[in-house]
């Protein structure tokens, strides 16, 4: 399962994916453009106006768009932290709008993708999910115990193995 609780933490394996995609997405031209609509919703309304009713509700299913595009990788990491973390939710909260409103949104963004990315990657190092499986566990020293028998030899210089009796991994 994906999901580790009813409170919607990830595994460690999907958590780590998702930092590094929320990392490198802060990289992306897309992100910066839906950030620069979004940041500006004055502007927006300039550029984009429509009158009457249909008119301000396509306006905003667009400007949706954009803030949803320029925020769609950081909102999976609601489920990182967990969705009913307040905590979390409160300090992704406060980086929505530090991005929005500091005048060094771009800067901000590179910064925190470094840190989103370098985090993934540390979780998925550090799991053991990471680099064992069951025919590899990470509990037990690898080690093969191969017996083997010869066959019979007409030279003493030559080497035959006739079987292999067994091949197991052993526990320590």
């Amino acid at each position: 399962a994906l999901l580790s609780s009813p409170m919607g933490h990830v595994t460690p394996l999907l958590g780590g994916t998702l930092l590094i995609i929320a990392g490198a997405f802060q990289f992306s031209d897309l992100k910066q453009a839906c950030l620069n609509k979004c940041r500006s919703p004055l502007s927006f309304l300039m550029t984009e106006w429509r009158e009457g009713n249909g008119g301000a509700l396509i306006m905003g299913l667009r400007h949706g768009v954009y803030c949803t595009g320029c925020c769609w990788a950081l909102m999976l990491l609601m489920f990182v932290g967990g969705v009913m973390s307040l905590v979390w939710m409160a300090g992704l909260a406060v980086y929505f709008l530090a991005e929005k409103l500091l005048p060094q949104a771009e800067r901000i963004s590179r910064i925190c993708g470094v840190l989103l990315a370098v985090a993934g990657i540390v979780i998925l190092l550090s799991n053991k999910s990471f680099w064992c499986s069951p025919t590899l566990p990470c509990n037990s020293w690898v080690d093969y115990e191969v017996e083997l028998q010869q066959a019979p030899r007409q030279n003493p210089s030559d080497v035959a193995i006739s079987s292999i009796n067994h091949f197991r991994l052993k526990s320590t």
